[in-house]
């Protein structure tokens, strides 16, 4: 055996003569055996040379290799790819390749990719929208115990597409999902639990998966705890704990909990009462777009003084939201 331009060969020495067929069956099975071998290291090789450059963030030479191992038949390969062509990062932002190969990879069994199928038929990006094969492939990661396909599967029955419209079918999916930690659906089971739709109304067990969803950045799962403990719903009424979350989910920039952490600062409820940050919080609650803050604002206005009030424009000027965790 040598080695030519880092590939293996084999040169067999042939004995003269006669060769018993037994012979031949053995030399014949060690070459495929070696040919599968080599076309296997060249199939990885190409693979990890992709991911390595994606994780760095070099996401041209990433889609290079990873085409190759996609067109090579690598179901990962194949969804990374997708990605890189859902968000444009390393080739043109193509959809509809997104789309073509997450196709490829979910046909294998590759849960993310089925996923990602199911949302693109569920929105109708890169393929026609189609909620009967937006099911098909949510069903079939979901039965592979994939939580966002099972959240995105209860979302179907929830709104009735692609399925006949089944709440109780949408809570048992979204309590697999939130069972395996995944915050949006402890969100999505707690809304269920708090309005007693598909499941018996219990606003402690709400609070609950609210609190869990929320201790992982949940921001919609945040501003529902914090107005819990507001109004004592399932929990004990608490402006400090109100306070707290609502700061929680302003600092991600959620205009309402903005809003309410500003009115509760011009207050002094659950916090100290301080004019400068009331004004800070209700300033960036307007320009978000919450149409209660801009009254509030202006009326603040009124009860300081202009060195509280120079302090507290510079402050919202200046302010930055902390980066939303990915889920």
């Amino acid at each position: 055996m040598f080695l030519l331009n880092g590939l293996r060969y084999v040169r067999w020495e042939i004995p003269t003569g006669r060769m018993d067929k037994s012979v031949i069956r053995k030399l014949t099975a060690a070459t495929f055996l070696l040919v599968l071998t080599t076309a296997s290291q060249t199939h990885a090789g190409a693979w990890e040379v992709g991911i390595e450059a994606y994780e760095r963030g070099d996401y041209a030479a990433a889609s290079g290799a990873l085409r190759k191992a996609a067109q090579e038949g690598n179901a990962e390969a194949q969804y990374t790819l997708g990605l890189l062509c859902a968000k444009g990062l390393g080739v043109a932002k193509e959809p509809a390749q997104a789309a073509a190969w997450y196709r490829k990879a979910a046909e294998q069994g590759n849960t993310a990719a089925q996923v990602e199928l199911g949302r693109s038929y569920a929105s109708g990006s890169g393929v026609p929208q189609d909620y009967e094969q937006a099911v098909h492939w949510y069903a079939k990661a979901s039965a592979q115990g994939d939580p966002a396909a099972q959240s995105g599967l209860a979302e179907m029955y929830e709104e009735g597409h692609g399925v006949p419209r089944d709440h109780a079918k949408a809570a048992q999916l979204w309590n697999k999902a939130a069972t395996q930690g995944d915050a949006a659906a402890q969100r999505s089971i707690a809304q269920m639990y708090e309005a007693g739709n598909g499941v018996k109304p219990d606003a402690a067990h709400a609070a609950r998966l609210y609190r869990k969803a929320a201790d992982q950045g949940d921001v919609a799962a945040q501003l529902k705890l914090a107005s819990a403990y507001a109004g004592g719903a399932g929990v004990v009424r608490s402006y400090v704990n109100a306070a707290m979350w609502f700061r929680k989910a302003a600092e991600q920039g959620e205009a309402v909990a903005q809003y309410k952490l500003g009115v509760m600062y011009g207050m002094g409820q659950g916090v100290p009462k301080d004019f400068v940050q009331a004004y800070k919080w209700l300033a960036l609650a307007a320009t978000n777009g919450e149409q209660r803050a801009g009254a509030a604002r202006d009326a603040m206005v009124g009860r300081m003084n202009v060195r509280q009030l120079a302090e507290a424009q510079k402050q919202a000027r200046e302010w930055k939201p902390t980066e939303r965790p990915a889920h």
